[in-house]
C-alpha cells in the first residue's frame, strides 16, 4: 500500500484517507539578547524570592514576640508595609521567574507576559520619578525598560515567539 505525499497509510484504512502528518516546523532561534534578558528574569526572581523570605521571616519573628524590645524599636518599618512588601515581592518574583523561563523555551505567552511585566515596569518608575525626588538609579531602569519594551516589538523577536 502506498500512501500519497502528506499523508499517512494505516491498513485498515484506503491510500489517501490517512490524517495529515504533522510537518516538523523549521526549529526557531532564540536570539542571544532574549536568552540574557531571561537569565536576568531568572536572578531577578531569585533576589525577589530571597528579599520576599527576608521579609515574610522577619514579620513572622516580628509577630511571634521573638525580637527583642531593642531590636523591634530599631525597625523603622511599619509592620503591615513589612508583610506587604513581602507579598508583593514574592508574586514579582514568581512571575519574573516564570517569564524567563517562558522566555528560554520562547513561550508564545511569555512573550506576552513579558511586554505586560516590562510596561508595568516602565509605569512604576515613572510613576516613582513623578512622586519622589529625581533618581538616577529609577531613571537609568526606566531607560532600559524603555529599550527592552523596544526590543521585544521587533519582527524577529516575535517571530522567534512565534508571534
Amino acid at each position: 500500500m502506498v500512501a500519497e505525499p502528506g499523508f499517512e497509510a494505516h491498513a485498515s484504512q484506503p491510500v489517501g484517507t490517512g490524517r495529515r502528518r504533522k510537518r516538523s516546523a523549521k526549529p526557531r532561534r532564540r536570539p542571544g539578547i532574549i536568552t540574557a534578558l531571561a537569565v536576568w528574569m531568572i536572578v531577578a526572581g531569585a533576589a525577589s524570592l530571597l528579599g520576599a523570605v527576608t521579609a515574610i521571616g522577619l514579620d513572622a519573628v516580628w509577630r511571634i514576640g521573638l525580637l527583642s524590645v531593642e531590636t523591634a524599636e530599631k525597625i523603622t518599618v511599619d509592620q503591615n508595609a513589612l508583610t506587604v512588601t513581602g507579598l508583593l515581592l514574592l508574586a514579582g518574583a514568581v512571575v519574573d521567574m516564570v517569564v524567563g523561563i517562558g522566555a528560554l523555551r520562547l513561550k508564545p505567552w511569555a512573550w506576552t507576559l513579558g511586554v505586560a511585566v516590562t510596561a508595568f515596569d516602565i509605569a512604576t518608575r515613572l510613576w516613582t520619578l513623578t512622586v519622589d525626588d529625581f533618581s538616577w538609579p529609577v531613571a537609568i531602569g526606566a531607560s532600559m525598560a524603555v529599550v527592552v519594551l523596544f526590543y521585544l516589538q521587533q519582527d524577529d523577536v516575535k517571530r522567534a515567539f512565534g508571534r
